[in-house]
């Protein structure tokens, strides 16, 4: 016992030396100390009311984190806020600050009053957004209220000078409109963050001012060279990219909910999380000339089964996870066909030897031609038992192929073994005739399959 605590208590110094004793703590608030000042990392009070202090230990406070009152902050819950106030010493936030605080909701939804310091001269809060003197909005956190039809909208509107926008600057989901200026020159992959409660809500409409870097169309935005930035719909089924399109680029359909795409053959490059955590997306109808697929293009779209690709097209490691499920699933099948159904078929002739010659006997047919029949006979129930497997594992959403399988079984094992009391002998060209149409019917059925699962393609 004192062996083992004299260890524990080792273990425990030795974990200390390596990692240190974890962030310092002022107040309510965790902090790191940098040449230029304190960077506040994490605020673990319990609110309501935040203050974030101008310095600590002599050393202006120049930033915060993007862990600061952020749902994503793993080590803690956010905690009930009213108000957030910050200094004047603060140059910079992290960008999406206060956009997604709790259950996907930013500062506004939860009712959160932000106010920066009025003599603060790097940052400014206008029209609802945090912006710096260079013209950059780190974070939407205010709407405009639109009355429309007796009902409530919410708007934001880029401020005009605004060259930059920065990631997850903008919630999404809180938005029934938003407005983007004509002064645009760089919008970030991720300029828009999509809450869970985004697929709640009605249609968002996006609209931007002459701006010759970018355009919008049907709520996706384009550049100048025609390559698709980011997807802005909402509760849209099918979404066709228009001819001409040249690229998806990174993180362009992140967290959508759209469940098909169209994309057309003019598209040559997919990027890095183009798709990732769609997690409604169903069927994919891929580009022929497509090129190059980034990593974790369709990472996490869990309702995809299978993207047909062209051979020659390049798919970085984890870019379409479903191929590779796919793959698995028809090699885990395969095994299982190959290998048991040889000694399956084995055992089946060692037991109905005996039983197969007396009735092959009494049915006035040759043993050699019996004994066909019972191969083939067996090797038809053992193609439906795989087969109804592949399906369950692969397509579970094809009932009807599941029905036909389990049909083709109970036809293939039962009926050629019903006692009949009608002559042996047309009991044995039935089994035969059954026998032969099972199997061709497997085979269709089969490729039926790798049809349906194979061809993604949409209209």
């Amino acid at each position: 016992m004192v062996k083992k605590i004299l260890l524990l208590i080792m273990w425990c110094v030795a974990t200390n030396l390596c990692f240190g004793e974890g962030e310092p703590i002022f107040g309510d608030f965790k902090y790191a100390e940098r040449s230029g000042g304190i960077i506040i990392s994490d605020y673990i009070g319990k609110g309501p009311d935040v203050v974030v202090p101008e310095q600590i230990n002599g050393k202006d406070v120049v930033f915060v984190g993007y862990f600061f009152l952020n749902e994503n902050n793993y080590e803690h819950s956010v905690p009930e806020i009213h108000s957030v106030k910050f200094p004047k010493t603060l140059k910079s936030v992290s960008s999406g600050l206060l956009t997604h605080m709790k259950d996907g909701l930013g500062a506004d939804a939860l009712g959160v009053k932000v106010e920066i310091d009025k003599e603060n001269p790097y940052l400014e809060i206008v029209d609802g957004g945090i912006y710096d003197k260079n013209g950059t909005l780190w974070s939407a956190i205010k709407y405009e209220y639109k009355q429309e039809n007796y009902e409530s909208k919410r708007v934001f509107r880029v401020k005009e000078g605004t060259k930059i926008i920065k990631n997850e600057a903008i919630n999404l989901g809180e938005l029934e409109e938003l407005y983007l200026p004509s002064s645009l020159e760089k919008l970030s992959a991720m300029a828009f963050y999509r809450s869970p409660e985004m697929k709640n809500k009605n249609s968002l409409n996006v609209y931007i001012a002459n701006n010759e870097k970018y355009r919008i169309e049907n709520n996706i935005v384009y550049d100048k060279d025609n390559k698709l930035l980011c997807y802005l719909g909402r509760n849209k089924e099918n979404v066709k990219i228009p001819e001409g399109t040249i690229s998806i680029e990174a993180s362009a359909f992140h967290d959508s909910d759209i469940k098909s795409i169209y994309i057309p053959d003019t598209v040559k490059n997919i990027g890095l999380e183009a798709f990732f955590n769609s997690t409604d997306l169903q069927k994919v109808r891929m580009s022929k000339n497509i090129k190059n697929i980034y990593d974790w293009a369709f990472g996490y779209c869990e309702k995809l089964n299978y993207i047909a690709i062209k051979k020659d097209c390049f798919v970085a490691a984890d870019a379409v996870p479903c191929n590779e499920r796919f793959s698995k699933n028809v090699l885990f099948c395969f095994s299982l066909c190959f290998i048991p159904f040889a000694l399956l078929i084995i055992f089946f002739l060692v037991l109905l030897w005996k039983r197969d010659t007396v009735r092959s006997d009494e049915a006035n047919i040759p043993k050699e031609k019996y004994m066909r029949f019972t191969i083939i006979r067996y090797l038809s129930a053992s193609l439906s038992l795989i087969l109804l497997l592949f399906i369950i594992l692969s397509i579970k959403k094809f009932q009807w192929l599941i029905v036909f399988s389990t049909v083709l079984l109970i036809t293939s094992i039962i009926i050629p073994c019903i006692p009949s009391t009608i002559k042996k002998h047309s009991v044995s060209k039935m089994s035969f005739v059954i026998t032969l149409i099972s199997v061709y019917a497997h085979l269709i059925t089969y490729y039926i399959l790798l049809a349906i699962y194979t061809s993604n393609y949409i209209s």
